[in-house]
């Protein structure tokens, strides 16, 4: 029988103890947790739950710790409190109930359960277990190397982007909101909020409200003057 652990807060980050890794996820209150499943996240998977690092997509799930936990150990563990400042807990819970069902960008270094659960409790998406260098946070943007040119994004949180598409058979561009993968596809992108040396980038939640105000409004489109990067460098 598992050991009793105290209950959890809302808001709290779980901590579960799988054989070869740490499964996170964020405590909603009732005895429920929402936490980013990738297809063979489950109790007791084992080694065959790290081959979920193949896969580019997971599912927001809502359910009750006790099942999610399983069989394994489990702790509260809001270690990064001591670095960023906590959200109020109302909002936290509101941002998971909202995303509960939705289909996410998956990546075992970038996009994560623990860069999941961070990004939700303190507005940054950051895993210890990655240990990349640099980490996607809401408001970057995102420079996308094309056969023959840069695209450009800019990231809204929980693996998805804002981008202006060009056009094709018109002078205007759609703008997009789409999973950071799809709108990579099968090029390489990296971090370039180049212009942050030079110009104080406006608060993230402005960022994001800006860019969310602008998802499928056409705009006019030209590669020297209104293109895909000043809309992201503009926002």
């Amino acid at each position: 029988m598992r050991a009793l652990v105290p209950e959890p807060k809302p808001g709290d980050l779980i901590e579960i103890f799988r054989p070869f890794y740490r499964h996170w996820a964020i405590y909603v209150g009732d005895g429920y947790v929402v936490h980013l499943a990738p297809p063979s996240e489950v109790a007791g998977a084992g080694a065959a739950s790290v081959m979920s690092a193949l896969t580019d997509k997971a599912i927001v799930k809502k359910e009750l710790l006790y099942d999610v936990a399983g069989s394994d150990k489990y702790q509260v563990n809001n270690k990064h409190d001591d670095k960023y400042s906590p959200l109020p807990y109302s909002k936290i819970i509101q941002r998971a109930e909202e995303l509960v069902g939705q289909e996410v960008l998956y990546k075992l270094t970038s996009e994560n359960c623990e860069h999941f659960v961070n990004e939700l409790r303190y507005g940054v998406a950051r895993s210890d277990q990655a240990r990349r260098r640099r980490t996607l946070r809401p408001g970057d943007l995102i420079e996308i190397s094309r056969f023959g040119y840069e695209h450009w994004a800019i990231y809204v949180g929980h693996g998805y982007v804002v981008h202006l598409a060009p056009p094709s058979g018109s002078s205007k561009g759609v703008v997009k909101y789409e999973p950071l993968g799809d709108a990579v596809q099968n090029s390489t992108y990296r971090i370039n909020s180049y212009l942050d040396n030079k110009c104080r980038p406006w608060p993230v939640h402005e960022i994001i409200h800006l860019a969310r105000e602008r998802i499928d409004k056409k705009f006019h489109y030209n590669i020297l003057c209104s293109n895909c990067e000043h809309f992201a460098t503009q926002i």
